[in-house]
């Protein structure tokens, strides 16, 4: 799970290169290293806390890019983002009520699913894509 969070906190990191505000960029690497720290306290007594701590920061950032996926013409990303996003607030709802049976299976399929999107992002997309078109906005 570590290791995971810190594949996560980079891709932050490096996907924050792609996407032209400076603002957005702050964002993301802040957040990519803040949740570098926060995800190795999670292997401590202050478990529940700091998993909810990394948690928002990774949906914070996880919102940032699906925000910039959305002004993309990458139709099936939009799709694959907002559904990604979907199952994991499913995921946290689940760790907040305690199902501890049903949460086992969907962090597994939360995992896929954001490792996948990760790989997705970090591969088929360019920074070009994250360019508005000044044309287009007349």
């Amino acid at each position: 799970m570590v290791f995971n969070s810190i594949g996560y906190a980079l891709f932050f990191i490096h996907t924050s290169r792609k996407i032209p505000q400076k603002h957005t960029e702050l964002v993301l690497k802040s957040i990519g290293v803040v949740n570098m720290l926060f995800t190795f306290l999670i292997a401590t007594p202050w478990h529940d806390i700091m998993v909810t701590i990394s948690s928002t920061l990774t949906m914070i950032g996880l919102f940032y890019i699906t925000v910039f996926i959305l002004r993309t013409k990458l139709h099936w990303l939009k799709l694959f983002c907002i559904g990604s996003l979907l199952i994991f607030y499913f995921t946290l709802y689940l760790y907040g009520a305690g199902d501890w049976r049903l949460l086992a299976v969907i962090q597994k399929v939360t995992f896929l699913c954001f490792m996948l999107l990760t790989l997705t992002i970090e591969y088929f997309t360019k920074s070009e894509d994250f360019q508005r078109n000044k044309r287009n906005r007349l």
